[in-house]
């Protein structure tokens, strides 16, 4: 865990786990590979059902313009003008 507030060591960090875990890949067996790349597809598709959940309950709440149905994730979400603002 790395505590830093430079945000250029949080991308260093980022990058190197990176390039460790692609190291990883191209050194491991093929079962331990099949089994990496099952695992990213499920949380893939675990992260979109989740950010869908969010921008539906944001749009509900009136704060941003986007209604989470269809491929959201292509189009640009803005928030909405607070009122009296």
């Amino acid at each position: 865990m790395l505590f830093s507030k430079d945000d250029r060591a949080h991308w260093d960090v980022a990058d190197r786990a990176a390039k460790a875990h692609v190291d990883w890949l191209h050194h491991c067996d093929s079962a331990d590979y099949e089994a990496n790349l099952q695992r990213d597809e499920a949380l893939g598709r675990a992260r979109a059902t989740h950010l869908r959940s969010a921008v539906k309950s944001f749009h509900a709440a009136g704060e941003i313009d986007d209604d989470g149905k269809g491929s959201f994730w292509e189009r640009t979400i803005r928030r909405v003008a607070a009122p009296g603002s």
